[in-house]
């Protein structure tokens, strides 16, 4: 009820300034948690027209124009995040998703190469996108490579484990897929709960 509420005060900022950047900022991302994903577009859009949308504004977007089916626009926004800020893993990892629904391995081709010359921060989550990138470009043993120094270095986080099982499945080995994915349950359950929320 208390969320309710404050929603309709947002929209009734709205009402007196539609383009009150906090309340067009707050709905969107309600709007993106509740997967209402053409109302998180059209509040992002006006925060773009208004010249006030933030990186995490154009994610959200990106991600409910997906889930939309909406990928060509998808892709022209996650493009212009790029151009916003060029070291940006999680538009990168996007990009990927994209150019595999479009099924154009030329353009997965060469944000792959991309991803493979940004900086290596050591942080997990640019190791993990270098070793998808250096798998989707047929670099499997550098992928495995990747995925290990992970692991060592993260010994008790489920992602390179759930990374490696993608890996593996990718390439049929199904009971390599398997162990890799029990490894990654015994360190979290919840991320069995999560997967099975996904199916």
């Amino acid at each position: 009820m208390k969320i309710k509420k404050q929603r309709n005060a947002l929209k009734k900022a709205l009402e007196i300034n539609p383009n009150d950047e906090f309340a067009l900022k707050r709905l969107s991302y309600s709007a993106y948690l509740s997967n209402n994903h053409e109302k998180c577009c059209e509040y992002v859009k006006t925060l773009i027209k208004i010249d006030k949308a933030d990186i995490d504004d154009y994610t959200n977007m990106i991600f409910s124009l997906i889930q939309l089916n909406e990928i060509d626009k998808a892709l022209e926004y996650a493009l212009k995040v790029i151009e916003i800020d060029p070291t940006n893993l999680d538009t990168y990892a996007t990009l990927t998703i994209i150019y595999e629904s479009l099924e154009d391995k030329d353009k997965l081709k060469e944000v792959c190469n991309r991803i493979l010359n940004l900086d290596d921060d050591g942080s997990l989550q640019i190791i993990l996108l270098k070793a998808q990138a250096s798998f989707e470009l047929g670099y499997e043993k550098e992928a495995f490579e990747l995925v290990e120094k992970a692991i060592r270095q993260n010994p008790y986080d489920p992602m390179p484990y759930l990374m490696k099982t993608m890996l593996y499945q990718n390439l049929g080995l199904e009971e390599q897929a398997n162990e890799s994915l029990y490894e990654a349950i015994r360190l979290n359950p919840e991320v069995l709960m999560r997967m099975v929320n996904l199916k």
